[in-house]
């Protein structure tokens, strides 16, 4: 084969050749390894010109790689999953917009930056962001923007679950576990199922707080929770995080049905198993935890437990709105007292 050196400045026969080079990317030394050409006349190193490499750029992308950091490429298509220029991404999160522009040309992010970038890869999120920053948006664009969302919902509701509890890492938030959707899915299932069995009615009310229970009464003896989910304080107790999210989710996947029930001139929802859950996903222990806290607490009105939970600590030492440590499981009451 032969290439035009730049050192014989004319073709000559070259050979493949492996360049290796070491490059510190924030006092981190990556190795990098370019597939070159070597003049066979003078030994001169040669691009590909077909197949040009940037070793700073290979470098980067294994910066990225090993502290799990967006790609350019993935910047620029969670930008245009939702049809946004960069003025309406820095919009959306606050980010600058040259600095939107450098990231997607390559240059490295920052880990503040990364973490709100990836929280769009979650149709949630945008939708959060979105509703804090309308003011910066047209009616139109907002219209777009919101039709892009909800079909994501609705083209893998599953896959949105997994995003939503994802983005949470830290071991205090999950109870020593990292979110499992099959658990998730399995618990909710054998809720339903067990309540169904005990010809119990099933509002959102009580399986947000059977989740609760479960979870934190599952972390408190061993110090591992069943789900790995997260959970918030809000006005009606602790709650799932994205608990509606979840709900439509599991809804329009036909694992739980709801049925609105009339009583006395007044309707509330019931949801309803629609598939057997999925039982041998859970050991022998955890399996005789479930069931003895449904035993204790599903005869409970969704009123019952909603005060017996707020007088738990993990939900009177927190505020409106914040994440539940898995720690205040040590402090557990309710299911004592019952």
């Amino acid at each position: 084969m032969k290439l035009v050196c730049p050192n014989c400045e004319k073709l000559e026969l070259v050979e493949p050749y492996t360049h290796k080079t070491t490059i510190n990317v924030k006092n981190e030394p990556i190795q990098v390894e370019l597939k070159l050409y070597r003049c066979l006349e003078c030994g001169q190193l040669i691009q590909d010109p077909k197949n040009p490499q940037d070793e700073l750029d290979i470098a980067y992308r294994i910066y990225r790689q090993r502290h799990h950091l967006l790609q350019p490429e993935e910047i620029i298509a969670i930008r245009k999953t939702y049809d946004l220029s960069q003025k309406d991404l820095s919009n959306l999160t606050g980010i600058g917009i040259a600095t939107i522009n450098r990231y997607e040309n390559g240059s490295l992010q920052n880990e503040a930056h990364d973490t709100i970038l990836s929280l769009l890869k979650n149709p949630e999120a945008v939708k959060e962001l979105l509703d804090k920053n309308k003011d910066k948006f047209s009616e139109e664009k907002i219209a777009s923007i919101t039709k892009k969302i909800y079909e994501l919902y609705k083209k893998d509701s599953l896959k949105n679950i997994e995003l939503i509890f994802e983005r949470y890492n830290d071991k205090e938030l999950t109870g020593n576990r990292p979110f499992s959707l099959k658990r998730l899915i399995s618990l909710i299932s054998l809720i339903a199922n067990k309540l169904k069995e005990k010809n119990i009615e099933l509002t959102k009310t009580k399986l947000n707080k059977l989740l609760f229970y479960i979870d934190f009464l599952s972390f408190k003896q061993n110090n591992c929770s069943i789900t790995g989910a997260v959970y918030a304080h809000l006005p009606y107790g602790p709650c799932l995080e994205s608990f509606d999210t979840v709900i439509s989710s599991l809804v329009e996947e036909n694992i739980l049905g709801v049925k609105e029930v009339i009583y006395q001139d007044k309707s509330y929802e019931v949801l309803e198993p629609l598939k057997e859950p999925q039982t041998d996903i859970f050991n022998p222990d955890e399996l005789s935890l479930i069931e003895s806290t449904i035993e204790k607490l599903s005869f409970l009105s969704a009123k019952e437990l909603s005060e017996i939970s707020h007088k738990e600590k993990a939900y009177t030492a927190t505020k409106n709105g914040e994440l539940i440590e898995y720690s205040f499981a040590k402090y557990l009451q309710g299911v004592e007292d019952v």
